[in-house]
């Protein structure tokens, strides 16, 4: 059928408006709806308004929409701008108690009309009513509550008491408790159990409040505090429906079903549980749209109860093992000795070992906490207020080592943070640790039961609030643990880290609430040899030492009037660094020894076919001593001009130099053409031989090799027999020297321990293989036979020569 001209031109109208819609972009159809939407909705202004200092909340209704509106403290009058849909909405707010007095809430007007493109202005304001304030406890027993309030000269008042948290709604629930004057005293009661009062107010109007607080009576268990809570408190009981989820800077609380929205400044006090071990006191800092969740900042006592008082000892807490942190176990690979659980281990410092092939560091550590923990607070309507603390506490520490290692090493072991409470209602208080250890060991040592036991801690009290004093000082005792085998290096042991003592210790999140927190260091032990090298009582004497450390400081928090004080108090005497006595030697009295007839070599030295008949030796006791690792299998005796301990140390990448600024040697000076030498060592001992022939077996080395070979740093050796040199290159007539034994030169004598080599055992970055020299001699004849050495060019990067054991004989 055929079509008009018009009705064509309609169709293909149509067609192409169709076409153009199909091929707009998707966002663009969206950002159209989006804007369209919101065009269509309307905006409402709301104004939350209560006196300076007052914090208040309302809730607005709309289509589709519940949104809580929440004034903060510190201003007069909050406004909120928020969209909503068009038609009908309602502004409601309910009745306040805040610091003991009522208000209510005049809401213009509850029910009103949004429109579109039309701001809707509903405002709520919060007015102080006329009536009975400031109810309080005045004291509290395990039978009896004492309360006290202010009212209206000639007013009638009625006080309800519940049993729990909830007070009486109306003076027709509840139970009456009767009233004197502005006082009432409620007996009978029971110990352990919270009960909550209601005061209200007759009126032209009728009934007025009630103003309520919440109050705990004392009990025979320390753990439970007698307290009065304001009814803007929530403390939430074990097993309530609140969710708390750990956040930065405090906890996010999703609150119970049934639980109406605190204002913001509101204490609130959570229980201990899985997300928080140690529960949280704290004050509610926001509020969710919604009013179905808030976020909670640290706080004290003082900002979520009227009257507390707990006496809490410490030493009921179990003695608590130290387990090592989750991948802290022992590592048995570079990966597993590379994961590191938290920071409690400096970034250099790697973990304590066992069974690698450094050796083994087995780490038994104890910890007994002891003390105690008082604290009572009273808040006085219109005059200061009290706040007392009262807090010692210390840690039993117990940290012993079973050591078998084969160089100098320093190791840590971190381990899981330790949180115990020690009281559990209304707020839990609890002493938290984030305990690591430390060992440093000084080289090879084989010893079980190395360790200490020591008890350090603090005691501090003070007031804050009607009279501002503060004191504080430390607690030390303590002393080693006894070796099964002595041991001849330095060993030292720490045990410590951060801890905290007060309400609501937290996570590691959350952080310190209130008390006093820190670090506390209650062990730093240190053993050593009394007797120097070259001392043959060296191995038969330890000296212990320990001490503790300190950086701690008071939280305390309390009420002035009006005026909130909130402090963080640094006490000189909590900020220490101290020791426990001592020093011990072990064995006792070990230090008394009487001292070896003669430091110099023993007859060690002396092989077959000699008899010794005097030896005499230059330098100090530091510069000589008998030592494994300067040849394969053997042990010599060893001469530097540094500290022998430092030579001995298995570890080519520890530098021996030392300088001592003692002399040299004319003898060696003039092997060298008459230059200086300083800090020589020598060892000379006249013999009888029984044959011709006498021989020397000795080794060199030095801190030169590799990189002074040939820069004029040579430093000097010999072995003077009846006065002549016989330390030669063999084949030559080159005395030994690092320029004549060295990597290029005559190498095959030579042994490169720059990256430790097989056998040695020494930080001497080269040496000599061990070299004989054989000097004829006539039987039965005195012969004087001198191993000495000295730093040539410098003071300093030591030298060593020794005489291999046996290694003086004739035959």
């Amino acid at each position: 059928m055929g079509l008009s001209r018009g009705t064509r031109a309609a169709l293909t109208a149509a067609i192409t408006a169709a076409c153009t819609v199909a091929a707009a972009p998707a966002s663009g159809v969206a950002a159209a709806a989006k804007q369209r939407h919101e065009s269509a909705k309307a905006k409402v202004v709301v104004t939350v308004s209560a006196p300076k200092g007052v914090p208040a909340n309302a809730t607005l209704r709309a289509r589709g929409l519940r949104r809580t509106l929440a004034k903060k403290p510190q201003k007069r009058a909050a406004r909120f701008t928020v969209r909503v849909r068009e038609g009908r909405i309602r502004l409601s707010a309910r009745a306040l108690v805040y610091d003991g007095t009522p208000y209510r809430a005049v809401v213009t007007p509850r029910r009103a009309t949004a429109r579109p493109r039309h701001a809707t202005r509903v405002r709520v304001r919060y007015v102080r009513v006329e009536a009975a304030r400031r109810l309080r406890a005045t004291a509290v027993t395990g039978t009896e509550i004492t309360l006290d309030w202010q009212a209206p000269r000639r007013a009638v008042v009625q006080l309800r008491r519940t049993d729990g948290e909830r007070p009486a709604s109306s003076v027709r629930r509840g139970k009456r408790v009767r009233t004197k004057g502005r006082k009432a005293v409620d007996r009978g009661l029971k110990a352990g159990k919270t009960y909550s009062y209601a005061l209200f107010t007759k009126t032209r109007h009728g009934w007025v409040g009630p103003v309520a607080v919440t109050a705990g009576t004392a009990t025979t268990d320390p753990r439970v505090a007698a307290y009065v809570a304001p009814p803007t408190t929530v403390v939430v009981e074990p097993g309530e429906a609140d969710v708390p989820t750990v956040v930065p800077g405090g906890v996010s609380v999703k609150l119970a079903p049934k639980r109406p929205t605190p204002v913001i400044g509101a204490g609130f006090v959570l229980p201990a549980s899985a997300t928080l071990p140690s529960g949280f006191l704290g004050t509610v800092a926001s509020v969710s749209d919604d009013g179905r969740t808030v976020v909670l900042i640290a706080a004290g006592l003082a900002d979520a109860f009227d009257y507390y008082n707990i006496d809490v000892d410490l030493g009921t807490v179990a003695p608590i093992p130290l387990t090592p942190s989750a991948g802290a176990a022992t590592p048995r690979s570079a990966r597993a000795a590379q994961a590191r659980p938290r920071a409690a281990l400096p970034a250099a410092l790697k973990r304590c070992l066992e069974g690698s092939a450094e050796g083994s560091v087995v780490l038994h550590p104890t910890l007994q906490p002891s003390g105690h923990f008082r604290s009572s607070l009273v808040k006085t309507w219109g005059v200061p207020v009290g706040a007392t603390f009262d807090v010692g506490a210390q840690l039993t520490v117990g940290l012993t080592a079973d050591v078998e290692v084969n160089a100098a090493l320093s190791c840590g072991l971190p381990f899981d943070p330790v949180i115990r409470n020690i009281a559990v209602s209304p707020v839990p208080i609890a002493i938290a640790f984030d305990p690591a250890a430390e060992v440093s060991i000084g080289g090879q040592m084989s010893a079980r039961n190395v360790g200490y036991t020591a008890t350090g801690g603090f005691w501090t009290k003070g007031e804050i609030g009607r009279h501002n004093s503060i004191d504080g000082g430390l607690i030390k005792q303590g002393g080693p643990t006894t070796p099964n085998t002595p041991w001849s290096v330095p060993v030292t042991l720490t045990l410590g880290g951060e801890l905290t003592v007060g309400p609501g210790a937290g996570t590691g999140a959350a952080g310190a609430i209130a008390g006093v927190g820190g670090k506390l260091i209650p062990l730093k032990a240190s053993f050593g040899p009394v007797f120097g090298d070259g001392d043959l009582r060296r191995g038969a004497c330890i000296k212990a030492t320990a001490g503790m450390e300190s950086e701690l400081n008071v939280n305390a928090k309390a009420w002035a009037g009006p005026l909130k004080i909130s402090r963080s108090l640094t006490i000189d005497a909590l900020q220490f660094n101290s020791d426990y006595g001592g020093p011990w030697y072990l064995p006792s009295d070990c230090d008394k020894l009487p001292a070896a007839p003669s430091a110099a070599p023993s007859s060690d030295v002396l092989g077959p076919g000699v008899q010794e008949l005097e030896s005499t030796t230059t330098g100090t006791d530091d510069q000589w001593g008998h030592a494994d690792g300067f040849a394969p299998g053997e042990k010599a005796w060893i001469l530097s001009t540094g500290r022998i301990a430092d030579a001995s140390v298995n570890n080519p990448s520890s530098q021996a130099s030392t300088g001592l600024n003692g002399p040299g040697s004319p003898a060696l000076s003039a092997l060298i053409g008459g230059e200086d030498t300083y800090d020589a060592a020598s060892y000379k001992v006249t013999l009888k031989p029984t044959g011709d022939m006498l021989h020397v077996r000795y080794v060199f080395g030095s801190e030169e090799y590799p990189e002074y070979v040939g820069e004029g740093y040579d430093d000097v050796m010999a072995v003077f027999v009846n006065g002549q040199n016989c330390a030669k290159v063999p084949g030559t007539d080159d005395r030994v020297s690092v320029d004549s034994v060295n990597a290029t030169t005559n190498a095959a004598f030579y042994v490169d321990n720059s990256a430790g080599a097989a056998g040695y055992q020494t930080s001497m970055d080269g040496l000599t293989k061990p070299l004989t020299c054989d000097v004829p001699v006539t039987p039965g004849q005195p012969v004087t036979v001198e191993v000495a050495l000295a730093d040539t060019g410098d003071h300093i990067y030591d030298s060593v020569v020794g005489l291999v054991d046996k290694g003086i004989w004739s035959d």
